[in-house]
């Protein structure tokens, strides 16, 4: 079908306000904040986190947890329990050395949560269970809290003076523990441990 040159003149007028209608609905939503500048952001982490909405909001969520935490804590121990925090900082982002830097920034982030969250008495303390662990040839006490109510849900593994927060994977089966180096699994009152490459099988006692 032909068209005159005027109707060609009014297609040629409505190309742009359709182009700018499919610009609106193609767009993509509003980018989550951190807590953070990102206009400060410096290294492969921190621009991350400024491009990844999920990682946004876990970083606003542990900035809540960590004033939520800070107001509970004596005032003696506020310098230390800041240094601790910027040491974390740190950490987090030597991520970028990880070979998958994504979950590392995000294991980082869950699992400095729920310690905050057990720092600050945020969460209701569950009675420690010693672990008696047959093949452990040590004399250091080892004990293991689980913490049902966190979110994740969380366990504190603590032998002699080292201390370790493992966390549950997304998606792991009930009573499955991790973090870097140290795994724990939970079942029928006995307990499954990778403390360093060591492993361990433990009755709760």
């Amino acid at each position: 079908m032909k068209r005159s040159i005027k109707q060609w003149v009014q297609l040629c007028r409505l190309i742009p306000i359709l182009m700018l209608g499919l610009s609106v609905f193609s767009a993509p939503a509003f980018a989550v904040a951190p807590a953070f500048d990102c206009d400060k952001a410096e290294g492969e982490v921190e621009l991350l986190i400024c491009s990844d909405d999920d990682l946004a909001v876990l970083d606003q969520r542990l900035s809540r947890t960590y004033s939520q935490a800070s107001a509970n804590i004596p005032a003696e121990e506020r310098a230390n329990f800041r240094a601790q925090q910027r040491g974390w900082i740190k950490g987090r982002n030597d991520c970028w050395k990880a070979e998958d830097v994504r979950s590392c920034v995000e294991f980082s982030y869950r699992s400095k949560t729920v310690e905050l969250q057990i720092a600050g008495g945020l969460l209701e303390a569950p009675r420690y269970r010693s672990l008696q662990c047959g093949e452990d040839a040590s004399a250091l006490p080892f004990t293991v809290s689980i913490y049902r109510n966190s979110d994740p849900k969380s366990a504190v593994l603590t032998r002699g003076n080292d201390q370790v927060t493992v966390i549950a994977p997304k998606g792991a089966p009930a009573g499955r523990y991790v973090a870097p180096n140290v795994s724990l699994k939970v079942a029928d009152g006995r307990a499954t441990i990778d403390w360093y490459g060591e492993a361990l099988e433990c009755t709760l006692q």
